[in-house]
């Protein structure tokens, strides 16, 4: 993502509305998959990336993460656990 002028935005991982499977760690008859998003800035310095924020849910459909992002060039990484049906 590149940012150009400072700007306040909201970085959003929607899963689909289907039940995907039935936990029985849970306290819902259904479960979402585990969602984890990384959001780092590069860096023209010695150091590649420079850390950010991050945002995780559990047993959630949408994860989202509001944020005031400086100008520059982010990468955003997202990871989804899902556990077998």
């Amino acid at each position: 993502m590149t940012v150009k002028e400072e700007s306040h935005i909201f970085v959003e991982v929607n899963q689909a509305d289907g039940r995907y499977y039935k936990s029985d760690f849970s306290p819902f008859s259904h479960t979402y998959g585990r969602t984890r998003v990384l959001i780092s800035m590069l860096s023209k310095d010695d150091e590649p990336f420079k850390y950010i924020t991050c945002g995780t849910s559990y047993n959630r459909r949408n994860t989202t993460i509001e944020h005031t992002f400086a100008p520059g060039d982010y990468l955003i990484t997202v990871q989804i656990y899902h556990h077998p049906k």
